[in-house]
């Protein structure tokens, strides 16, 4: 079986080269790389990453904290996360919180103990108070945080403005001629669910219109909180026109329950959601939604964390990403088809 010494020897350069090559390929002459690359090849060379982890003092790991991925939001980031990670030559560690009183000291020790080089927490607002983990484990370890907090300045951050994305959706129902508008949102103690809702409520505030208390609702993310919701509506003496989301399961929901109970969508009650989860251009009306632009998050997110680990310097310790509100038929039923 090869060695690095072996590869070293065929290419012509020392093993510190050799070793540049595998760990920070950028570091070195591309006419250098590409023959190490290809010598490595030909002997079906693998680094050995025990022998890589005790000379360099890494794993070559990263974890990724995210809620549930059984929400295909979170889902469908963790799936470009992963694959942006890989390319920077570390290999993602999923850990998902469900419960964040009884897991999260667990795994935070799980992390310390296996020397993870890295730990991105995806939008850790809803399940961790960042501030008192970070100062109760001392964590010497780099990490990113994917968050809504567009305040935050303390921590190195990916930060998604949430806010101006539910304003958007808002003005559009109201210029669409709509003054009855209700909402659902997430979990009551969901900090970047309360985000969403203060858009909501300064785009109503702004033209003028009423919110009865009757026209607010919130629930955990599923298809069920949306259905009753929208049921709750429909029975109130004068249900809204429009019912804007916090994401797109719960719109999702909402529509099933009108459309199963005959009522028009857009034309009697307008929909729209949030995150553009794949299933929100299929469905039926497509539905109306504030897309979060998932890919370049990722690829952000894995570049400032690589540069951590790398100790480079950040030319900015944060980076904020706007969102775009696609409008489809579930609001207009004359809007084309926007994927």
């Amino acid at each position: 079986m090869a060695v690095i010494k072996d590869v070293a020897r065929l290419a012509g350069v020392s093993t510190a080269t050799v070793s540049k090559v595998i760990n920070r390929p950028d570091t070195v002459k591309g006419s250098t790389r590409a023959k190490v690359q290809d010598i490595m090849r030909q002997l079906d060379y693998t680094p050995d990453p025990i022998a890589q982890g005790m000379r360099t003092k890494r794993t070559n790991n990263i974890a990724v904290l995210s809620a549930d991925i059984r929400n295909p939001f979170f889902a469908e980031l963790y799936s470009s996360l992963s694959a942006d990670i890989q390319k920077n030559g570390f290999t993602p560690i999923l850990y998902t919180i469900e419960n964040k009183d009884t897991q999260l000291s667990d795994i935070i020790n799980d992390i310390l103990v296996s020397r993870t080089d890295g730990m991105v927490f995806c939008f850790p607002d809803d399940y961790v108070d960042i501030g008192k983990l970070l100062s109760l484990n001392n964590l010497n370890v780099p990490f990113v945080l994917i968050s809504w907090d567009i305040q935050n300045s303390k921590y190195p951050s990916i930060i998604v403005d949430v806010y101006d994305g539910m304003h958007d959706a808002a003005m559009h129902l109201i210029h669409q001629g709509h003054k009855y508008i209700a909402f659902v949102g997430g979990p009551e103690n969901s900090r970047i669910s309360k985000e969403k809702f203060q858009g909501y409520m300064a785009a109503l505030k702004e033209s003028d219109l009423d919110v009865p208390d009757e026209y607010i609702c919130s629930g955990d993310y599923s298809l069920k909180t949306g259905y009753l919701s929208a049921r709750h509506y429909m029975h109130l003496d004068h249900p809204p026109t429009a019912i804007m989301c916090a994401n797109d399961i719960l719109a999702i929901g909402c529509m099933k329950y009108l459309l199963n109970s005959g009522i028009d969508v857009p034309k009697k009650v307008a929909v729209s959601g949030f995150d553009n989860i794949s299933i929100a251009s299929m469905y039926e009306p497509a539905l109306t939604t504030v897309s979060i632009p998932v890919s370049g998050i990722s690829s952000a997110c894995a570049e400032m964390i690589t540069d951590m680990i790398n100790k480079k310097g950040l030319s900015k310790t944060s980076l904020l990403f706007k969102t775009k509100l696609l409008i489809r038929n579930s609001t207009d039923k004359d809007a084309p088809l926007e994927l």
